[in-house]
């Protein structure tokens, strides 16, 4: 009686419990780590691997299926053919801000000279044949003069828009611009350019240009005043490329 007390004593000692406490510890550190390292280097489980944030697995089980296990899963497969946001843009149809002056304005003023007040650099192969940027412009500028206050957007050195204000009690003016290609990389069309609004009717023939959109190209945008006394604000930009 007295050798299994003794026994049942040592079983539970602090140092046997803190060898199982221990050895405890370790698997979980072990099984922890095999976890962090990747599902696939435990038996049992499929790789998990990621196509611009989408979870996917090679066999199917996410429903979206990567037969060739190189981590992209294809067009046809529901994902996006590559794994990089550019990629995606390229490859896929829809609407992507390209980018925004962040709600920051710019003003311009004590100046005649025409000033870049944004730009943003819209990389090559973007568009595609058939895809367009849409620039929306949001302006202020000082009344209670007749004296001109211009607009301009240039995209790859090319004029498509140049707007003029000069009542004397406007104070603010939105601008839309579409600039789409057209069957071809090195081909656009333009809502006539001098127009405020790429909606509507227009007395003249749109504006074409001949853009290389295969190459980066920089979209800017653009102040002029008749008097240095004026001012001008670009309040805000947004550019989305539209892949048809």
């Amino acid at each position: 009686m007295n050798i299994f007390h003794r026994r049942e004593i040592n079983n539970n000692s602090p140092l046997r419990r803190g060898l199982r406490g221990g050895f405890k510890g370790m698997l979980f550190l072990v099984l922890a780590f095999l976890t962090l390292a990747g599902f696939r280097t435990l038996p049992g489980f499929a790789a998990i691997q990621t196509d611009l944030g989408i979870q996917h697995d090679p066999t199917g089980g996410s429903g979206l299926v990567d037969p060739d296990n190189d981590g992209i899963v294809e067009i046809v497969n529901g994902g996006t053919g590559t794994n990089t946001a550019f990629g995606a843009i390229t490859n896929l149809k829809g609407v992507y801000v390209v980018d925004t002056s962040g709600f920051s304005p710019t003003t311009l003023t004590g100046t005649t000279t025409i000033t870049t007040l944004w730009s943003a650099t819209i990389p090559g192969g973007a568009l595609g044949a058939n895809g367009s940027l849409r620039i929306y412009e949001l302006w202020s500028f000082s009344n209670g003069t007749t004296t001109f206050r211009n607009m301009y957007t240039y995209f790859g050195g090319a004029e498509v828009a140049k707007v003029g204000m000069s009542s004397d009690s406007d104070q603010a003016m939105s601008l839309l611009r579409i600039v789409r290609n057209r069957g071809s990389e090195t081909s656009q069309v333009v809502y006539n350019k001098y127009s405020w609004s790429s909606i509507g009717n227009a007395g003249s023939l749109p504006t074409t240009t001949a853009v290389d959109t295969r190459q980066d190209q920089v979209l800017s945008v653009a102040g002029e005043l008749g008097d240095v006394s004026l001012s001008l604000t670009l309040e805000d930009v947004m550019v989305e490329i539209v892949k048809p």
